[in-house]
């Protein structure tokens, strides 16, 4: 398969990575950014205790935030995670479907991704190259 050079993204699987809830909406109550963050500490505590987990609020601009869960090792240690974590519906019971967008993302892609504040962009990236 031949790379996509038009997107700003490159392939970077063996890079630090981090998992992202993406605030799409900007009327999103904090509140509900809070819980939400709140409950994937929980979880994170519970199903992932050796990894440490953190996470915290990236206010980017007023009409984007997100939730950056960090850190992994590579792709393959964010996969798993993800994997792990998008069924759990109930961690995102705060947040209506159409106000946030999870996905995984590596360290120079999320400087990316802050820069050019279009997750729906990165997601197309996402799903082509990590799947």
């Amino acid at each position: 398969e031949t790379e996509d050079t038009t997107s700003p993204y490159k392939r970077s699987d063996n890079e630090v990575h981090f998992f992202v809830i993406y605030i799409k909406d900007p009327a999103t109550q904090q509140s509900a950014i809070m819980s939400t963050m709140a409950k994937v500490d929980a979880f994170n505590s519970l199903q992932f205790p050796t990894k440490k987990l953190q996470a915290k609020q990236v206010i980017i601009d007023k009409n984007n935030r997100l939730l950056n869960i960090k850190q992994f090792k590579n792709r393959d240690d964010v996969l798993t995670y993800y994997n792990a974590i998008k069924s759990q519906g109930q961690l995102f019971s705060d947040l209506k479907a159409d106000q946030y967008a999870i996905t995984a993302i590596s360290l120079s892609n999320f400087s990316t991704l802050l820069s050019e504040k279009d997750v729906d962009t990165y997601n197309k990236f996402f799903k082509r190259v990590y799947k």
